[in-house]
């Protein structure tokens, strides 16, 4: 996940893709990214925050 995020660049990350990788991932998955991308570069973190952020949702 971090290295698709790094490829696809931060200007490409939006909103939607966002809410589409909230959808597809697993409480658990997203979970998991949070504690992986603490080495990451900031701007990744941020994104991984957001998509981790409803990590306690009944949708993953």
């Amino acid at each position: 996940m971090i290295q698709a995020l790094r490829h696809l660049g931060k200007e490409r990350v939006d909103d939607d893709v966002i809410r589409r990788l909230r959808q597809r991932l697993s409480i658990a998955h997203r979970k998991s990214l949070l504690k992986d991308v603490r080495y990451s570069a900031d701007w990744i973190f941020e994104i991984i925050k957001k998509i981790a952020h409803h990590a306690d949702d009944a949708d993953g």
